[in-house]
């Protein structure tokens, strides 16, 4: 870079911590010591061109090894050309100077009024390599990957987002020193902090989704990618991993848009392992372990019955909803107005779309003094094949909850408060909006109506419900409060209720999960196994949900480097060669499960 400056010395050193990866070299073309550079402060010679500035240290040293900024500033330098050349050059360049001097460097250069010989000079434009010269990017990027590529037995990992559970993950990985991690999210606090308190980690903000050139730069310089991102962004991250021939993890469920990628990545030669958190993750661990087990001494499956839930600890659980947030609040919200089906002693049952999954609640008491209720979770059936239960009657898959909050649910669901259809009227570039006045549009009543009668508006579409509206005003719903700009209404209501349901200073979250197998062995006798997982998080430590999730994801993100996991394709923990390993090494990471059996016939 051949730059004259004019900045103090505090200046350059701002510059130089912050922004070294850019500020290479700095070329003095006045070579005036003291000067418009005020730490160069002798000249360099034609015999040695080059020194180096530490500005830690605010030394010079003749070497141009080590960190620094390279310096050139040879007093001498024009005397060293011939004047005919330096001539010849600015002949050439005068005609040019005027159209140069009027540009407005701001205006895209397409709008310029150049000549093609000033306009096939421009090698950049408003912070963009020109088409003519976009072939540097792909020269520094070859040469950027081939540096990585020498870089001895180091193993590179991108992990994308910085929410609730990548801490464990960052952390669990870093253990190895050889893993060197780069972080990413658009949330720069979180992603700084994780690169501050774990080595060998870099952090970079970025919004994955509008930034596809740099993200499929990114993955090309890693063996790995972790997204934990929302499952809605995986497509795109695989699409870039199956380009460029890179392994992935989420641990989110397979969708169908994901399992459209099976034939590409095969082809490719990766793995996309999915499905490797909590649920989905260890749910079909120990289902599996159990099946596998089962069919071991010849036993058939005749029910699978599994429930989980990532709830407060029962102490912290003090709202109408008995509930807060330990993971993405947008798909807590979601979850609850999606279809269900799930089979039932031989007979499928289908639950529609749109809430009336809150209405099929069912009161657990396998553990009576938590006081829970569940609901079916998505398409239970679909398991029977990769389960290998073709003969179960039964096989239910769903989320607890503590008892009462399907109910509360249920009223902001009645209000139309679930929907992620855009909504102008949230728009940044609207009027702000209040809580009534936001139910009178859903009301389709005038937004001028009363209090009063706003109340008497809701309680009659959901039902007259006293709990209902208790929950309303609790939540600020029916008051004059601003309602947060996003992009829907349950975009709203999500940063409205992440605010009020997150976990406070020495509150603590729960995890809840329990497998009910009925097992018939071939002297005919009825095994009745019951798996429960209940991991507590740690007061100002992580979460259960982190630990629960963001483990099996670093587990099995190891076995990917270590080439433990070795199938190529959509690949989720259901094989014994991977949910063996990760069972085992959770118990070192302080999460337990127990077994019971009970035989009848």
């Amino acid at each position: 870079m051949n730059c004259s400056f004019s900045y103090t010395h505090h200046i350059v050193l701002h510059v130089y911590q912050f922004y070294f990866s850019r500020l290479l070299a700095i070329g003095d073309i006045s070579a005036d010591t003291g000067g418009s550079i005020e730490f160069m402060t002798e000249c360099t010679t034609i015999d040695m061109p080059f020194c180096m500035y530490d500005a830690d240290q605010h030394i010079i040293h003749d070497s141009v090894e080590g960190n620094g900024i390279l310096m050139c500033s040879i007093d001498n330098l024009p005397a060293q050309l011939p004047i005919e050349a330096t001539e010849y050059f600015g002949d050439l360049l005068f005609p040019y100077i005027e159209e140069m001097l009027m540009s407005d460097a701001s205006k895209p250069l397409d709008q310029e009024n150049f000549s093609p010989v000033v306009r096939d000079a421009v090698i950049a434009s408003n912070g963009t390599l020109t088409p003519k010269y976009k072939y540097i990017q792909k020269l520094r990027e070859s040469r950027e990957y081939a540096q990585l590529m020498t870089v001895g037995s180091k193993k590179r990992i991108l992990v994308l987002g910085s929410g609730y559970v990548s801490e464990p993950v960052i952390s669990y990985l870093t253990r190895d020193p050889n893993v060197e991690i780069t972080a990413v999210s658009d949330n720069k606090d979180q992603v700084d902090h994780l690169a501050k308190k774990y080595s060998n980690t870099t952090p970079l903000e970025m919004d994955v989704s509008k930034s596809e050139e740099k993200l499929s730069s990114l993955v090309r310089k890693h063996q790995l990618v972790v997204s934990l991102l929302p499952y809605a962004v995986h497509p795109l991250v695989a699409k870039h991993c199956i380009k460029n021939k890179v392994n992935l993890l989420t641990t989110s469920y397979l969708t169908p848009s994901m399992r459209e990628l099976q034939q590409s990545t095969e082809a490719a030669g990766i793995t996309i392992v999915g499905e490797m958190g909590l649920d989905p993750g260890l749910d079909h661990m120990l289902a599996m372990e159990s099946f596998d087990k089962a069919k071991d001494v010849g036993a058939k499956v005749e029910s699978y019955i599994s429930f989980c839930g990532g709830l407060p600890a029962p102490e912290c659980s003090d709202n109408p909803l008995r509930y807060k947030f330990s993971w993405s609040p947008l798909g807590v919200l979601l979850n609850t107005i999606q279809p269900a089906t799930y089979l039932k002693n031989g007979e499928v049952v289908n639950i529609a779309a749109g809430g009336s999954l809150l209405e099929s609640v069912t009161d657990m008491d396998w553990f009576p003094g938590l006081n829970l209720e569940g609901f079916p979770n998505r398409d239970s059936t679909k398991y029977a094949e990769p389960y290998g239960i073709q003969s179960a009657h039964t096989l239910i898959r769903g989320t607890l909850r503590y008892k009462g909050f399907s109910k509360a649910m249920s009223g902001f669901v009645k209000l139309g408060l679930i929907n992620a259809d855009p909504c102008p009227l949230l728009a940044m570039d609207s009027p702000p909006i209040t809580w009534k006045e936001l139910l009178c549009h859903l009301l389709k009543i005038p937004d001028t109506t009363s209090v009063d009668h706003v109340k008497e508006a809701v309680y009659n579409k959901v039902g007259r419900n006293d709990s209902n509206m208790e929950t309303f005003q609790w939540f600020g719903l029916l008051s004059d409060e601003p309602v947060p700009v996003a992009d829907s209404i349950v975009g709203a209501l999500t940063k409205h209720l992440e605010m009020m349901l997150s976990f406070g200073p020495g509150e603590r979250d729960m995890i809840v999960m329990r497998n009910d197998v009925g097992i018939r062995h071939p002297s005919g006798h009825l095994e009745s196994k019951n798996i429960s997982l209940v991991v507590y998080g740690e007061v100002n430590g992580y979460s259960a949900m982190a630990k629960t999730v963001g483990y099996p994801a670093a587990i099995a993100s190891k076995m990917i480097l270590d080439g433990e996991i070795e199938t190529k394709g959509l690949v989720i923990p259901s094989t014994k060669n991977i949910y063996g390993p990760i069972l085992e090494r959770i118990t070192e990471e302080g999460i337990f499960y127990n077994t019971k059996s009970t035989f009848s016939l």
